[in-house]
């Protein structure tokens, strides 16, 4: 959860670690952290191009599994995310103080909706049987339910917004955390529902691990079953495992980020630095697990980027590295005809 903080840089009160900054070795002038401030910001901008590219990746697979129907609703989430991360980003580095292009209210409505929308893919990814509907709901009610809470609270009611018009916004003040109503949804349930799913998906690929290492020691000592042609299919990692390591690996930044915030609620320089990259993470690692563990996907990819790069030509002119064995049928078919 991006929560930055209404405090400047310079205010920021010292932490245990000021003692090694001030000594001068890893001290961070401001030239320098405005120029590292760039660099996340950058990172950033690049998170979200990848990203894009990969949601229409995404979209194309969907025809041939429904799983990508609801990985794809979810990347537009996490490009949602990713956007407020920029955001902040171009407005620290523009040196923008205060947001006050619209009310507090919507501004706490805009940067706090993404969060009430990721849960409940977290929620129905296990199912692996998502349609666009059900994506639509899930962005839909969450969104509603965001609007119905701020609806209700007064236009003077600072403690209830979680963002004001100051930039770097949400109290740092622990004991005003989980004060009003709208703070108890967002926080202490977000945390509570994440900690759950961790130790559900954290018991579920203890559990699939252990069928996977059973099979394999079974085939292992029987051999391939009767009429197989590889052993690889039947101890390959399964979808559903699969599914729930990219779902604990998305949460776990999550988790780590919330320790963080309420540990650490007032920052230096460098904490803040790090927390920025941790947010980037937590927002993009999806990006990254994805084409790790699916094939389809990264076939998808290669074929975009081979198409980008050298035109509509690229998979007749056999740049495409991966062939496939219609391709390789189809070849050997052109070469006999053209010997005959």
């Amino acid at each position: 959860m991006f929560k930055p903080k209404p405090k400047m840089l310079q205010e920021v009160s010292p932490s245990l670690l000021s003692p090694l900054f001030e000594r001068g070795r890893l001290e961070l002038t401001l030239p320098a952290f405005r120029r590292l401030r760039c660099v996340v910001l950058i990172l950033g901008i690049i998170s979200i191009l990848w990203y894009v590219l990969l949601m229409v990746a995404l979209w194309k697979c969907a025809a041939k599994s429904t799983t990508f129907i609801l990985l794809t609703s979810q990347g537009f989430c996490d490009i949602y995310a990713l956007s407020q991360v920029v955001w902040f980003g171009v407005l620290s580095v523009a040196g923008v103080k205060e947001e006050t292009y619209l009310p507090d209210r919507w501004l706490s409505l805009i940067h706090s909706s993404f969060e009430l929308i990721c849960l409940p893919h977290y929620l129905t990814i296990a199912f692996n049987r998502i349609t666009v509907i059900i994506c639509l709901f899930m962005w839909l009610i969450p969104i509603g339910l965001n609007v119905f809470l701020h609806l209700q609270a007064e236009d003077d009611d600072e403690g209830f917004f979680l963002f004001d018009s100051e930039t770097f916004t949400v109290s740092s003040d622990l004991d005003k955390m989980l004060a009003t109503t709208l703070q108890m949804v967002f926080d202490l349930s977000y945390y509570v529902v994440v900690g759950i799913l961790c130790a559900m998906y954290g018991i579920a690929i203890l559990i699939y691990t252990c069928r996977v290492q059973k099979l394999f020691m079974a085939t292992g000592l029987t051999g391939p079953a009767a009429g197989s042609t590889s052993g690889r299919t039947s101890t390959s990692i399964p979808l559903e495992l699969r599914l729930t390591i990219v779902c604990l690996c998305n949460l776990l930044p999550s988790i780590i980020n919330s320790i963080y915030d309420f540990v650490r609620p007032k920052r230096t320089q460098p904490e803040m630095l790090i927390y920025a990259i941790l947010n980037l993470l937590d927002n993009n690692i999806n990006s990254i697990l994805l084409p790790l563990f699916s094939q389809l996907l990264r076939e998808t990819l290669k074929k975009m980027l081979a198409k980008a790069l050298f035109g509509r030509n690229a998979v007749s002119t056999g740049l495409v590295i991966t062939p496939t064995p219609v391709s390789t049928a189809r070849s050997r078919s052109t070469r006999r005809e053209q010997n005959a």
